[in-house]
């Protein structure tokens, strides 16, 4: 999971070093949930280099950090108060490939996962407004028109779509930083869920709180070292914002490479094949969105993983927590540590 964090770090880093004012949002979990499911897939070098990437040594580790998470992650109306949380995947494969039943089994056994086949080559329009739609009811509406084509080439899709909503203070003060945790009501489950907000010390200090970050893989796990203090003035702007993210390039910059190249060979446990042609990732993409108001929090994300076959191709007056200049945030699962979102918000007046 920290890998899938990392992916979401560099995006906020490269963003913010544009100089726009654009709020950002990225659902580290749902990129993490459609990697794991690609490499459950993979064998070879691909595989070694997915691997090497999280940290791993071997595909059961994978499967069985997926089934913690999915565990973390499921579904969940609760009643007494506590969050409504939705996590759903599905996967899209071409009636010329057809899933093995190995990975039709993993899919729904792992990650819960419905399975479709489907002709991409002469219904891609179709099948894209298919996969759109899912997106969209998955997470309840939030999340709209993921995909804006398919090619003819395509062979596989894989999606994972994320809902969190809690209808509504512990504070500390680091170096160079304050931070604000809202916890929010638990339901009958054992999962706490908390949102934190990181408020940089200086106006302008957003970037060098992304580097910081960015250099400790396990910063956005921690338990903050927090007390419960009295602020003489508190203000938390409320926002919604919604992006889009195709995080190949990102996932290439941090190593990532084989599943992406045109000659990968690697990707043969989820299809079968039988003219063994190559198979590669044409692209990640990922849409994300999260409003805070009075109300509560509600945040969404669906991601879809394409492939395709391949082609040659502190002071006197008391604490205070104002966050009227760019800040980030992250929404976590205390217990087993978790990130579901994190962003930035780079123009708090203006919502």
């Amino acid at each position: 999971m920290n890998s899938c964090v990392w992916i979401a770090n560099k995006h906020l880093l490269t963003e913010v070093a544009k100089g726009d004012d654009k709020n950002l949002v990225v659902s580290p979990l749902s990129f993490n949930a459609v990697l794991n499911m690609v490499a459950a897939g993979s064998t070879g070098r691909t595989l070694e280099q997915i691997l090497g990437f999280f940290g791993l040594t071997n595909v059961d580790q994978i499967n069985s950090i997926s089934s913690e998470m999915m565990a973390v992650a499921s579904p969940s109306t609760d009643s007494s108060g506590g969050p409504v949380l939705s996590c759903l995947n599905a996967a899209w494969a071409d009636q010329r490939f057809p899933l093995k039943p190995s990975y039709r089994d993993l899919l729904r056994h792992i990650y819960a996962g419905e399975a479709k086949n489907v002709e991409f080559a002469t219904q891609a329009n179709q099948v894209m407004k298919e996969v759109n739609a899912w997106a969209e009811a998955a997470s309840q509406g939030h999340i709209k028109n993921i995909l804006s084509s398919l090619t003819k080439d395509t062979v596989l899709l894989l999606a994972n779509a994320l809902y969190f909503k809690e209808n509504s203070i512990p504070y500390g003060s680091f170096e160079g930083f304050k931070l604000l945790k809202i916890a929010y009501k638990s339901g009958e489950d054992c999962r706490q869920f908390s949102m934190y907000i990181l408020l940089p010390n200086e106006i302008d200090g957003l970037k060098s709180l992304l580097q910081r970050v960015d250099s400790d893989p396990g910063f956005l796990h921690q338990r903050f070292d927090l007390r419960l203090k009295f602020l003489a003035e508190f203000w938390v702007p409320k926002f919604k914002f919604s992006n889009s993210i195709e995080a190949s390039s990102i996932l290439r910059d941090l190593g990532l490479e084989l599943p992406f190249m045109h000659n990968c060979k690697d990707l043969t446990e989820m299809v079968h094949n039988s003219h063994g042609l190559p198979f590669n990732i044409s692209n990640i993409i990922q849409k994300a969105s999260i409003e805070i108001d009075e109300t509560g929090t509600v945040a969404a994300a669906a991601t879809v993983g394409c492939i395709c076959i391949s082609a040659g191709r502190e002071g006197g007056g008391g604490h205070s927590f104002v966050a009227d200049h760019p800040f980030m945030f992250t929404i976590k699962e205390e217990t087993s540590g978790l990130v579901f979102f994190t962003g930035a918000v780079l123009d708090p007046r203006s919502h």
